[in-house]
């Protein structure tokens, strides 16, 4: 520790007057001053600050105060071999299980503007070619995990909320959420990636995931693992798109797996024109119930499993002729107002039978269904509306097979056939002794 005291005497004279003691300081441009100072024009600039947690020396800190924009600090790096704006490394020995961090941002603050803990943008306008990545994170060891980058978002969250799907919602006015990662994509006339994600992989014996993402929560509100929103295009707008392609094992290009849940829903697809496109060889391969509210259009041949060697209990069906004449076909309209409105009944005349009064003749035919959608509502009204609220109503609902009415039916038909065989051949018996009593009528006239 050093210190210095300074007096004067303001008349030339011996008659000094003290001014105060100060502490000398060491800081960054005193230890470069000196360098420089040492070294002369052939001296080197200090490199390299060593801090020792012993000595107390625990931080380097550059505080930015002042009214105007500035930059606390700066690192460019312009060179003809690799450049490195800013680098940071966090080594740790092995017996120390704290977290490390190789460059750590925080922003915290009471402004009212924008406040970015890292921030790293890529520009060069006049550039023709090469690669510029604002951010870039890799993650490389024999380590359990590697991250390149990772997003968390914590915290209540506050802001303006707006409605799912409004345009100021790819401005980012997400109001109450909290983004670990979010990337916009948006403006170019060419390609417009909000985020990528490659897997690359010849032999690997693992897993190859190009984005995963997990929502586990016990809270009442919805959890979902991704999310994706396209609107507002002059030409496509994509949802989702995936691409798999590969020889030699199975490709999918999509799996998806609901369960625990009260309703467990693989998919769900609101569009207004065309929710759903697969171009394949096998469009989709379903195991289990699939429900459809609105027409179905097919191109093609409706197959069902009709094996004999995958049936047993094999019996004949009985009563066909019987059973068609218990049934009491209709005309009628699908209701789509009120509460029915969530199940998107198609619209038009329909033809058919009524699945309560088949269910007393054919109860096998009939099946209960519950039925559960969500109905978005909202207090206010008008374009500037930004409090919604969504009510989970449920619905129940019974549906009919008609396609194994087919087989009674058929059954009937030749019930139907047999029965006019049977009077056909009575008609034909009566026809022939009619023929026998007119030709012996005949003969008696001739002998008169």
């Amino acid at each position: 520790n050093y210190y210095v005291k300074l007096e004067i005497d303001p008349t030339g004279g011996t008659t000094y007057e003290e001014l105060g003691t100060t502490r000398l300081l060491s800081v960054p441009y005193a230890l470069l001053a000196q360098d420089v100072v040492n070294g002369g024009s052939g001296g080197e600039l200090t490199t390299q600050l060593d801090l020792n947690t012993t000595e107390g020396d625990t931080s380097f800190i550059v505080n930015a105060i002042g009214t105007e924009g500035l930059t606390a600090i700066r690192g460019n790096a312009s060179t003809d071999g690799v450049n490195y704006g800013v680098t940071g490394t966090a080594n740790s020995t092995p017996t120390n299980s704290n977290t490390m961090y190789g460059v750590f941002g925080t922003a915290p603050g009471d402004g009212t503007g924008t406040q970015l803990g890292v921030l790293g943008s890529a520009i060069n306008d006049a550039g023709t070619g090469g690669r510029r990545y604002g951010l870039y994170g890799q993650a490389r060891s024999q380590g359990r995990e590697n991250i390149g980058s990772f997003g968390i978002g914590l915290g209540p969250g506050d802001g303006e909320v707006v409605p799912f799907g409004d345009p100021r919602e790819a401005e980012g006015n997400i109001g109450g959420y909290n983004v670990g990662t979010i990337g916009f994509a948006q403006g170019n006339l060419n390609g417009n990636l909000g985020a990528r994600g490659r897997v690359y992989g010849t032999e690997g014996e693992r897993i190859n995931i190009g984005v995963q993402g997990f929502a586990e929560t016990n809270a009442l509100g919805e959890n979902v693992g991704i999310e994706s929103i396209a609107f507002n295009s002059q030409t496509r707008n994509i949802g989702f798109k995936g691409m798999v392609e590969g020889s030699g094992s199975p490709n999918f290009g999509l799996i998806v797996s609901v369960n625990n849940g009260t309703t467990n829903v693989g998919a769900e697809i609101n569009s207004s024109e065309i929710g759903l496109i697969v171009n394949a060889s096998t469009a989709a391969d379903l195991n289990g119930t699939v429900n459809i509210n609105g027409d179905l259009n097919v191109n093609g041949v409706i197959s069902e499993t009709s094996d004999r060697n995958l049936k047993e209990n094999i019996q004949p069906l009985q009563n066909g002729l019987s059973t068609i004449m218990l049934l009491n076909p209709t005309i009628y309209n699908f209701r789509g107002n009120g509460n029915y409105k969530g199940l998107k009944l198609s619209t038009g005349l329909k033809y058919g039978l009524i699945a309560q009064e088949v269910e007393e003749v054919l109860p096998s035919l009939v099946k209960n269904n519950l039925h559960t959608y969500t109905e978005v509502s909202s207090s206010a009204s008008g374009p500037d509306v930004t409090s919604e609220s969504e009510e989970t109503q449920t619905m129940e609902y019974k549906t009919m097979n008609y396609t194994e009415l087919i087989p009674v039916l058929i059954k009937g038909m030749q019930e139907q056939q047999a029965l006019i065989e049977e009077q056909q051949v009575l008609i034909e018996g009566q026809q022939q002794k009619i023929q026998k009593l007119l030709d012996e009528v005949e003969a008696m006239k001739k002998k008169k």
